[in-house]
């Protein structure tokens, strides 16, 4: 194990999250998307 090595690990981890994190922010901005419009299908159907 050398250091160069660990440093590319420690580096691919950070990026996991920050992908995860902007992952997890899409998925809920979807939801939030998704929720408004079958609101407004049932107030238009009302």
């Amino acid at each position: 194990m050398g250091g160069i090595e660990g440093q590319e690990c420690r580096m691919t981890a950070e990026q996991h999250d920050f992908t995860l994190m902007v992952f997890q922010k899409t998925k809920v901005l979807q939801q939030i998307r998704f929720s408004n419009t079958t609101l407004q299908k049932n107030v238009s159907i009302i």
